[in-house]
């Protein structure tokens, strides 16, 4: 169940061999087998102006996906806010100021925030998609080594 207003989108292309998939009966981000090379794909979901490509994990107000901004057509990180707190105008502007505070800094380790918008009764923050491990994976390995850590 999404927890997000999200549109169906039955028609999408494979990630892996850009085969066109036809599923209209599978759910928004739901997993399927492509039937040209069997990989494994996320079925995507339309979001307003960006197409959710796959939930990266969820914050304390909602979820992080990985997504399409189709205007900018570049891939991003989207943290979106559950309308269950989008109608707090205290948390609503939190998370505003969030995203304001984050967009005054420019640095190469800092996260780029590119805009702060609504859709659907849902406030969310675009920003630069960074692929890696997270902090959390890390420390699940074990000790970090020094020089890892001053990289961190």
């Amino acid at each position: 169940m999404m927890d997000v207003s999200v549109e169906r989108v039955e028609e999408f292309e494979c990630p892996v061999c850009s085969e066109r998939i036809v599923a209209p009966e599978v759910g928004p981000l739901e997993k399927m087998v492509c039937p040209r090379c069997s990989s494994e794909v996320t079925v995507p979901a339309r979001f307003g102006n960006f197409l959710l490509l796959e939930k990266m994990g969820d914050g304390m107000i909602g979820p992080v996906y990985r997504a399409l901004d189709l205007t900018l057509n570049r891939q991003i990180a989207l943290k979106v806010m559950l309308k269950v707190f989008a109608m707090n105008p205290q948390l609503v502007e939190a998370f505003r100021l969030q995203a304001s505070a984050a967009a005054a800094i420019l640095h190469p380790n800092i996260v780029t925030i590119y805009a702060f918008g609504a859709h659907a009764d849902h406030y969310h923050i675009s920003m630069e998609l960074i692929r890696g491990h997270s902090l959390h994976d890390l420390l699940t390995r074990g000790a970090i080594e020094e020089r890892d850590l001053l990289n961190v």
